[in-house]
């Protein structure tokens, strides 16, 4: 891949236009003596030509002109990269300032994620006779995430998407786990200064508030047959396949 040339700094453009600043001064205060000194060659005699002034002014005024375009030229360029410099400056802030906005979402989402486990009256869950009841007590943030995955292995069969899509707390858990997604999309994309500690903090969200009870065993995102209701449990292919991209991105 071809680097990118990096613009010159302002201060190589400085030091360049004091070195012509410099050689222009140096020709203008010797110009008199060079033009007016006798030489060898009446070509290059100037002492006939007229007044001495008029003379030397003309000689002389090209060599400004061109050392005043030079300076100007460089002042731009000087302007310009500095525009540039400043614009790539204010660009990497909003994208800074963006990619800490969505994980800030991705952190309050789950810290207001709230969830009333199902108790059972018996260690069979699909007894009828001992049907859940939901619990009084009821939860925040990741010990929400963690009862409603749970609640979700022990007493929900293998739903379809309409039957996800009916229960609001699964949907709302759903909208965090693409959220995340996206945003670890934006970060590995972004080329911030600060992409590495975003990148791990947002990583930490799933890791360590979310993931837990998905990976307190080996095969929890595998479905599996419960002989109890004679029917599939476990997670919907589609989900079950986000929580095992997130799981590999995130180094789990």
């Amino acid at each position: 891949m071809k680097r990118k040339e990096s613009p010159k700094e302002p201060r190589n453009y400085l030091l360049i236009a004091k070195w012509t600043l410099g050689i222009g001064i140096a020709c203008i205060i010797i110009s008199p003596i060079i033009f007016t000194c006798h030489t060898a060659s009446e070509r290059w005699n100037f002492i006939n030509t007229g007044p001495i002034g008029d003379t030397i002014g003309g000689l002389t005024a090209p060599i400004i002109g061109l050392i005043s375009a030079i300076l100007l030229f460089l002042a731009l360029r000087a302007q310009l990269d500095g525009n540039k410099a400043a614009n790539t400056a204010l660009i990497t802030q909003l994208e800074s300032d963006d990619l800490t906005h969505l994980y800030s979402n991705i952190k309050q989402s789950i810290d207001q994620f709230t969830y009333t486990p199902k108790t059972y009256t018996s260690n069979d869950s699909h007894d009828d006779t001992n049907a859940p009841k939901n619990s009084t007590n009821e939860l925040k943030a990741a010990e929400a995430i963690y009862a409603l995955i749970d609640n979700f292995y022990c007493d929900m069969c293998a739903l379809d998407d309409r039957a996800i899509g009916a229960n609001p707390k699964l949907t709302e858990l759903i909208s965090i786990l693409e959220l995340l997604k996206f945003t670890l999309d934006r970060i590995e994309q972004s080329t911030i200064p600060n992409k590495e500690a975003i990148l791990t903090l947002t990583k930490h969200q799933f890791k360590y508030r979310i993931n837990p009870r998905l990976s307190l065993e080996d095969d929890a995102l595998d479905k599996y047959f419960c002989p109890s209701c004679n029917k599939e449990h476990g997670l919907p292919d589609d989900v079950a396949k986000l929580v095992r991209e997130l799981q590999n991105r995130t180094s789990i």
